[in-house]
This record gives C-alpha cells, structure tokens and sequence, in this order.
C-alpha cells in the first residue's frame, strides 16, 4: 500500500468518524417548540419573512410552509426570503432595515449552520452579539411580528469536519430565545430522526427537496398556525 493510500483512507476514516460524531452530539428531545411572546394574530393576510442561508434560499420548503398554512388557516400568507448561499449572521445585520420595511408578520431566521462553519470566521460569542443585534433591531422596528429562531438540519463528511462546534451554535439559539422572548423551532432533533439522513444530505449539508419537505414543512406549519392561534396538526 502507498503511502499516498494510506494518507487517503486516513483522511477518509477522520471524515466518517466526524460524520458519525454529530449524531451522538445533539439533543434527542424533538419536543422543544418555543413560542414567542406576544398575541394570536388576527384574520388578515399574513406575511412571513425568511432569514438565512442557502439552506432558506434554494429550498423549496418556505412555499411549501405558505401554501399548506394557508390551507389550514384560510388565510391568504405570503413568503418574502431575506436569504442568500454563503451568508452568516454578519449579513443578516445589513438586512434588518430591509426586513423591517417589509413589515412582516413573523421572521423566522436561521444563520448557525453557516456561523459555525471555520471557514467564516465567526467566533461563538461574534454570532452571538450578531444575532442580538437583528434581534434587538426586529423587535424595536417590528413591536408586532413575532421573532423566531431557527436551527436547520446537521451536517454530514467534510461538511461537518468545518463546523466542529455546529452544536454549541445550535445551543445558542436556546439562550437566545429566552434572553430575547424569541420563539425557537429546532429542528435538528427531527433530522436526527429521520431515517437515511446521509442520503438525505446530497452534499453534506444540504438537503434533498423531497427530504426537506417532509421534514421541515409540517413542523414549521404547526409552529406558525398555533402563533395564529390555530391547528394544524405537527
């Protein structure tokens, strides 16, 4: 065997131990669903903002959440992403103006899977102040939208060797919340449940679009239909 093999099976030995590791580094409770604080929303139109990353940009499940809310709710929703591939907190700083002159109803937003990547260079305590920062500014800008919190899916292989902390950056959303009266909609629990997640995950990190409708869309629909005060099932 040549050295140049040895090296290869090496590296890829480290990446399957890392893919593996995520699963035993998250919590197993799919249960944690934190509402924000503030009233049922009336019986008019309602528009939600989409904050994040590639994973909110080029998914199919926002308007998969829109059309079956409305469905349930009926009521006319309607989606606006404030989200791009690549963008980590840092960047949702320079869209709060944005978003607040969208007036939307709720925000949910997700920029940890990017955040925890090495390759961006945002420190734990930097995504913390950002995210404080786009909170402190909805909630001041939006008195009336409900602000929600969001993880996404794991990551998988070399994807997940360049986020070694990915859980840490989970686990802030949970303060977070609480020091903000934020809602939270982990999502990670649910991934970990669902069956084949490596298949799941194309390229690591993002998820097919059959797999995030079925994950995503129903929890994400429940979470949004009781903050209208209705229900419509998880």
């Amino acid at each position: 065997m040549t050295a140049t093999l040895r090296w290869g099976l090496a590296a890829a030995l480290i990446v399957w131990l890392g893919s593996m590791l995520v699963f035993l580094s998250y919590p197993k409770d799919a249960s944690d669903l934190l509402l924000p604080a503030g009233s049922p929303h009336d019986d008019s139109p309602v528009t939600i903002a989409f904050m994040g990353t590639s994973l909110t940009s080029d998914a199919p499940w926002p308007d998969g959440v829109v059309e079956r809310l409305a469905a349930c709710v009926l009521q006319p929703v309607r989606a606006l992403r404030f989200a791009q591939g690549g963008a980590t907190s840092a960047w949702g700083v320079t869209q709060i103006e944005a978003v607040i002159a969208a007036v939307p109803d709720i925000v949910v937003m997700e920029f940890a899977i990017n955040d925890a990547d090495l390759r961006r260079g945002i420190s734990w305590a930097a995504s913390r102040d950002n995210h404080q920062v786009i909170l402190t500014g909805l909630q001041q800008g939006l008195p009336n939208a409900r602000i929600v919190l969001m993880t996404t899916n794991p990551a998988h292989g070399f994807r997940r060797l360049l986020r070694p902390r990915l859980p840490a950056y989970y686990g802030l959303y949970y303060q977070l919340a609480a020091d903000h009266d934020a809602g939270l909609i982990d999502l990670t629990p649910r991934w970990l449940a669902s069956p084949g997640l490596a298949q799941d995950l194309t390229d690591g990190i993002h998820p097919t679009d059959a797999a995030a409708t079925s994950v995503v869309v129903p929890v994400v629909t429940a979470y949004f239909a009781k903050l209208l005060g209705k229900n419509c099932g998880s």
